[in-house]
């Protein structure tokens, strides 16, 4: 993978990655930061090398000689470094995209020669038996259902890594006025979507006056990340915040709403820049157990989730995962050789 041909976003390789990610519904301020971040964790000093080290003492006939990534509707971001990764391990990549998410695939393949866009319909069976059976590893993003159903399909002789549903949390304790501003950063970016972007803040102060500080800086930043929400993501909100309403209260900026309840239970949100105020009563994020994907904390939380491979982090960074994050506890190549 030529990082070089996507790191120009203003071009080339690049250029077409922001503009599928534009296409998916994000605008280009919020499309522009996210595909940034990705980029500049996969050009930290001595991140590639870290990632590599896993294949220490490793014999390299078990590497793979072709992997087929099967990407979700989910962020391009996350189906870009499943590319990536295999990518290291010298691979060809053949890319099934989601429905409709045709010119991401292109734009990844565009940077590569050696990574192919399969972009065949998601109810055409022979064409999934085809790309499956030509792999020797599948990765999959998508539902549990979905993993489920396409580990089924496989072989003994392959190896199949698939990612599924999580969620993510926040827990504060006294945060100061810039990791306020780090957990505004959290909820805008992606606008709200994919598996790091926290559903829920837990606090051990009232959470009236957590959800004010916090919509005070959400003001302060959106200006820059512009938010229009699809007709159904308009009435899943709409539908929430009255639910909301009902049983606690709503506070509303210009893209983005808290809703405020006195049960510390964890509720999953719609997405899209709703994201729910609660009080940190018993250690609530405890029962998500090995769900939880990450938990952001301010430096003064005593907070630890209930599962090892729960990724604990400072605020501002829970869409921001360093290059070598044992995504749901794994390694990031190990998981890909052949068996």
């Amino acid at each position: 993978m030529t990082l070089f041909d996507l790191a120009n976003l203003d071009e080339g390789p690049g250029a077409m990655l922001l503009s599928a990610a534009c296409a998916m519904g994000f605008s280009e301020p919020v499309a522009r930061r996210g595909l940034r971040a990705e980029l500049d964790a996969w050009s930290a000093p001595g991140a590639v090398d870290r990632v590599l080290s896993e294949l220490c003492d490793i014999d390299e006939r078990r590497h793979p000689k072709e992997v087929l990534v099967i990407g979700a509707a989910t962020l391009p971001v996350s189906t870009l470094r499943a590319c990536l990764m295999a990518r290291l391990l010298g691979a060809r990549v053949r890319l099934k995209p989601a429905s409709g998410l045709s010119d991401l695939a292109e734009a990844i393949a565009a940077a590569d020669e050696h990574v192919q866009a399969d972009c065949f319909s998601s109810t055409d069976r022979e064409a999934l038996r085809r790309a499956l059976t030509s792999a020797d590893t599948v990765v999959a993003l998508g539902s549990d259902e979905t993993l489920e159903a396409l580990a089924s399909e496989l072989a003994p002789h392959q190896t199949f890594v698939g990612y599924g549903h999580r969620v993510s949390a926040v827990h504060l304790s006294a945060p100061r006025p810039q990791e306020l501003s780090g957990l505004a950063e959290d909820i805008l970016a992606w606008d709200g979507h994919g598996c790091l972007s926290p559903q829920v803040v837990w606090t051990d102060a009232p959470i009236e006056e957590t959800a004010l500080a916090l919509l005070e800086e959400l003001r302060g930043l959106e200006g820059e990340l512009p938010f229009r929400p699809s007709e159904e993501m308009a009435h899943a909100h709409y539908v929430t915040q009255a639910l909301g309403a009902m049983g606690g209260s709503v506070l509303k900026s210009e893209t983005s709403a808290l809703v405020l309840r006195d049960d510390p239970a964890f509720i999953s949100g719609p997405g899209g820049r709703l994201i729910y105020v609660l009080p940190d009563r018993g250690e609530p994020w405890r029962v998500l157990g090995s769900a939880l994907s990450t938990l952001g904390c301010s430096r003064a939380s005593n907070a630890q989730p209930a599962h090892e491979s729960t990724r604990r982090c400072d605020l501002g960074q829970m869409q921001r995962p360093p290059l070598d994050w044992p995504h749901d506890g794994r390694p990031n190549l190990l998981p890909m050789l052949r068996v």
